[in-house]
């Protein structure tokens, strides 16, 4: 369930009631391949387009499995009107780090979420996708009116909003959300 319709009281259990204050984090999502760094500027949407035609083999998450990315992105391809070239060369994962199949030599281009690629040795991202074609997935918390530990959510949501979560979520290639 997204995480602004669990946040929604309708779609919380009988009996509960969200209370207020929330805490967002984003994950955007990037292109990754063998070597090459990062240098925090984005590509254009011709660059992104030039490079799924050009790869032999492109790797993301499978649409059928429910992950976010792999759904975002099977809707882009059709917006670009490259579906039918990309399903030809697609390499999709089932679930885990795409950035794998690239290391593997299973595929010579991978797009997933930037904190899915970080963690893989041997991948490095390249660029985050273009602001306009850029989907960004928020993760938020809240505290149930019915918490068994009112107290300990709070201080845990409190946490994650501090100068020190931040600096962390951030590293493992996180956003913080627009409050």
């Amino acid at each position: 369930m997204p995480p602004h319709r669990a946040l929604d009281s309708r779609f919380l259990p009988a009996g509960h009631h969200r209370r207020p204050g929330r805490h967002h984090q984003g994950a955007d999502c990037g292109r990754v391949q063998a070597g090459g760094a990062c240098d925090g500027s984005r590509i254009s949407v011709e660059d992104f387009r030039h490079a799924v035609l050009q790869a032999k083999r492109l790797a993301y998450i499978d649409p059928a499995s429910g992950g976010s990315s792999g759904i975002y992105l099977d809707q882009l391809f059709g917006r670009m009107g490259i579906a039918d070239a990309v399903r030809a060369k697609a390499v999709l994962v089932p679930g885990g780090l795409v950035a794998d199949r690239l290391v593997s030599g299973e595929a010579d281009l991978a797009i997933h979420q930037i904190s899915e690629i970080l963690p893989v040795k041997g991948a490095t991202l390249v660029a985050p996708l273009p602001e306009a074609l850029q989907n960004y997935t928020e993760y938020a918390g809240a505290l149930a009116s019915k918490s068994g530990y009112p107290d300990a959510a709070r201080a845990f949501l409190a946490a994650l909003a501090g100068a020190d979560a931040q600096a962390v979520i951030e590293a493992k290639g996180m956003v913080a959300a627009p409050r």
